[in-house]
């Protein structure tokens, strides 16, 4: 056997029983955090990094309350060290419904939106594309909750992902306002599934919305147009009203049929409150 064999397979030796003995350390670190001793055990778990999130994951199907939020806690204190790594974990635990509901109070708890932690955003924003159905909707769920403007546009790009738009249909309109420019300037797409939704989302998002709106009746575009028209007809505010009235002299029917609903609707409403 050469040398350099020799060396390898004693690299390869050392790198083993290393490997045993952190997994032994981490075993027994986390059977005394299941104890008493949560602070001084999580501290030492941290410097194992993800390894130790690795090995925490499956006690997520933990059924006893106070041992669960132990690990939770855990896990949400030692990802402040490991990151990226730490949410891609939780992420892949969204796949089993027995770590489901803990994965997800953990990934809440080190995304939220009172702590400020960019790295946090650059994560979800990629898990928005992982091949994994949960760990998409997740994280659009979170990314609406931290409200990072960042988010908009990929949001908006998730509503043709069937599996996902809900979630990102409930993200853009809880970010609200934040998003309004955003969402009026897709409406352009030619998808009329797509468009429908972000117009469902601006009525959800109401009156913040609608100056954008108003300017938007100037588009070039008819479908972009008659899409305002609709939204602000549901939104209701009065204002609206004599903007909506130029447009019964659009030269689209469509967009004159739907500003004579608008009006309509916005009067209807107004008698109902006299």
């Amino acid at each position: 056997m050469n040398k350099e064999k020799m060396n390898k397979e004693s690299r390869h030796s050392t790198h083993s029983a290393r490997s045993t003995i952190s997994q032994t350390e981490i075993k027994t670190l986390i059977e005394s955090l299941l104890e008493d001793n949560w602070a001084s055990s999580v501290s030492n778990l941290s410097e194992f990094r993800e390894e130790a999130i690795k090995a925490l994951i499956p006690f997520l199907a933990e059924k006893d309350e106070r041992k669960k939020w132990k690990i939770i806690l855990a896990i949400s204190r030692i990802s402040e060290t490991v990151r990226e790594p730490a949410i891609n974990e939780l992420l892949k635990a969204l796949k089993e419904p027995e770590l489901r509901d803990n994965a997800e109070k953990c990934l809440s708890l080190i995304a939220d939106p009172r702590i400020k932690r960019p790295w946090v955003v650059d994560s979800l924003l990629k898990a928005l594309k992982d091949e994994n159905e949960f760990a998409r909707a997740k994280a659009a769920e979170l990314l609406g909750e931290i409200g990072d403007k960042r988010s908009i546009k990929p949001l908006i790009d998730a509503l043709a992902d069937a599996k996902v738009n809900e979630k990102a249909a409930w993200a853009l309109a809880f970010m609200g306002k934040r998003c309004v420019s955003e969402l009026v300037d897709s409406l352009k797409t030619t998808d009329p599934r797509i468009r429908d939704a972000i117009t469902e989302i601006i009525v959800k998002i109401g009156e913040d919305a609608v100056d954008t709106l108003i300017s938007a009746l100037n588009s070039d575009l008819w479908f972009v147009r008659k899409s305002a028209v609709y939204a602000l007809g549901e939104i209701g505010n009065e204002k609206s009203i004599r903007h909506l009235k130029k447009m019964l002299e659009d030269e689209d029917l469509e967009v004159r049929e739907a500003a004579r609903s608008a009006i309509d609707k916005i009067d209807k409403t107004n008698r109902s409150k006299d």
